[in-house]
């Protein structure tokens, strides 16, 4: 998923999978599930190739729900 080669496709599955990511987080209390989902984050946001990385993934979630990504990284930062 990291390597895509066509972004439309991409989009169609992305949506989707962080909905259940996110649902998945707010139902456990496990904390290495939180730390791999930010390792899973941090991923994209290393890409370095048109299309990617932080400001698509920022688009991602907001359209799942609008500013939700700025109460993501509020809430990484409080716990660092």
């Amino acid at each position: 998923m990291l390597y895509f080669r066509n972004r439309e496709t991409l989009n169609h599955y992305i949506g989707p999978i962080f909905i259940l990511i996110l649902k998945k987080l707010q139902s456990t209390k496990q904390d290495k599930f939180l730390i791999v989902f930010v390792k899973f984050i941090f991923c994209f946001f290393a890409i370095d190739k048109e299309g990617a990385g932080p400001d698509y993934i920022i688009q991602v979630i907001d359209s799942i729900q609008p500013r939700y990504s700025n109460y993501m990284i509020s809430i990484l930062y409080d716990n660092v």
